[in-house]
């Protein structure tokens, strides 16, 4: 939720952050210490407020990791199938059975 109202609503301070939510601004400050460890989360100062930013880089190299395993596991499903397809074991929606 919160990265989500980060990426749509741009920088925000905790008060901005916290309209809307419906968790108390405990939790979101609690949730956004967690997003900062993680380096999800960017702080900075303008004037008296702490401004929340989205840094999203880290999401770009979970979703190159994620990827790769997409790939390994659709081979080995195309693989299972092709085994399968030999052995009589599944029909396709194209071949109806007789």
């Amino acid at each position: 939720m919160l990265l989500d109202a980060l990426r749509d609503q741009g920088d925000q301070s905790l008060t901005g952050l916290c309209e809307g939510m419906q968790i108390t601004r405990q939790a979101v400050t609690k949730h956004l210490a967690v997003l900062e460890d993680a380096d999800l989360v960017r702080v900075s100062r303008q004037g008296r407020e702490r401004v929340h930013s989205l840094n999203a880089a880290p999401l770009q190299l979970m979703v190159t990791w994620v990827a790769t395993y997409s790939v390994f596991w659709n081979d080995r499903l195309d693989a299972l199938e092709a085994q399968l397809s030999k052995r009589g074991a599944i029909r396709h929606a194209d071949h109806p059975p007789d």
